[in-house]
């Protein structure tokens, strides 16, 4: 997608979300740049990072557990550092450089995503 219009943003917002509730509900991880194809953006573009950090606030206002956590890089599989940014934005992660602490943190907030739309 090139030059988004509103319309193809809330539109690619709802295929990501959509996406992103089918994987929590089936218990799985997506990777980035597949989760990116979807909407015709990289997995690196700040495009598709925006639309990521947008679904989280919607999370985190609805009080659900944040969904980018099934983000996961294909070369490590677990998050980038965007989504530990984005969970201390948040108010949920308090900010850790370990990464047994990183690891720890995403562990449990995958299974509360997992958890919670299990039933929704």
């Amino acid at each position: 997608m090139e030059e988004q219009t509103e319309i193809d943003k809330e539109h690619a917002f709802q295929i990501v979300y959509d996406a992103l509730k089918s994987t929590a509900r089936s218990k799985g991880t997506a990777f980035y740049g597949e989760l990116a194809e979807l909407i015709e953006l990289s997995g690196r573009s700040h495009e598709f990072h925006r639309i990521l950090d947008s679904i989280d606030a919607l999370e985190n206002r609805e009080g659900r557990p944040i969904l980018s956590a099934l983000v996961v890089r294909r070369d490590f599989r677990i998050p980038g550092n965007g989504f530990f940014e984005q969970a201390k934005t948040l108010g949920k992660y308090a900010d850790s450089t370990d990464d047994t602490a990183r690891a720890s943190y995403w562990v449990e907030e995958v299974h509360r995503v997992w958890n919670y739309w299990a039933n929704h």
